[in-house]
């Protein structure tokens, strides 16, 4: 158990990352963005996401406990989120809305879709993906579960 700055006790984040089938629904997810899945910072981004699907409602304490988990300082984790949210060619709401929101043709009608707002902070960006990923895994995934006790 982890317990966080405001007092509440959080299960090892070393098995929810290392969880394989979640991992490859989250690489699914953020395929939209076209990111080398091959670097570091694309696995402190996706860890970042993951976590704030999770119920971890700050940044900073994700921030805090990735540090924690992979021996880097928090300043360190957050500048990799940062330096990977600004690396694409393309901003990140557009590439979003293109894969997973794309306009309707003429006379289509479609349910409600979610549309990413263009917004380059982190903690909108990280909060908004960690969301969308938090629906889609417990709308097809009943082994996922809140972090948050």
């Amino acid at each position: 158990m982890i317990e966080t700055h405001d007092g509440i006790m959080h299960t090892s984040i070393d098995s929810l990352l290392n969880d394989s089938e979640i991992n490859i629904i989250a690489d699914l997810f953020l395929a939209c963005f076209e990111f080398d899945r091959g670097t570091q910072s694309y696995r402190t981004f996706k860890n970042t996401v993951i976590l704030m699907s999770r119920g971890i409602w700050s940044l900073e304490e994700v921030y805090r406990l990735l540090s924690e988990c992979c021996d880097k300082t928090a300043q360190t984790v957050k500048r990799d989120v940062i330096n990977i949210i600004r690396s694409t060619e393309r901003p990140m709401h557009e590439l979003f809305n293109n894969a997973y929101a794309p306009k309707d043709a003429p006379f289509d009608r479609r349910p409600l879709s979610v549309t990413m707002s263009d917004s380059p902070d982190p903690e909108y960006v990280v909060g908004f993906l960690g969301t969308v990923l938090l629906y889609l895994i417990i709308t097809n995934y009943p082994k996922y579960d809140s972090v948050r006790k």
